[in-house]
């Protein structure tokens, strides 16, 4: 009538929807990293404004003036980043450090 060791009446139910719950959620993690992995080889990661705006002047969006007027800030801006955080690292002066 009653058999301890059934799979289906006792504790072994729990153990299929374990095995089940993993198998859906490696199957949602493949998917997602596959996902993940393919747009950041053919989507726009990668890009910076630069490259946006060189395609965009390839396809005829702008004209030559509107190029160049929005590449020079581009680049001004690119260097005032760089020399910003430059100066916010500041090297230690070892002639200063007393022992």
């Amino acid at each position: 009538m009653f058999n301890s060791n059934d799979w289906y009446t006792t504790w072994g139910w729990m153990l299929w929807f374990g095995m089940i719950l993993l198998v859906f959620s490696g199957a949602g993690n493949w998917g997602y990293t596959y996902r993940v992995h393919r747009l950041g080889r053919n989507g726009d990661f990668g890009k910076d404004a630069v490259d946006l705006l060189n395609e965009r002047y390839a396809r005829g969006d702008i004209d030559r003036a509107e190029f160049l007027s929005v590449k020079k800030e581009l680049l001004e801006s690119r260097l005032e980043s760089k020399s910003s955080r430059g100066n916010a690292i500041q090297k230690p002066s070892f002639t200063q450090a007393k022992i």
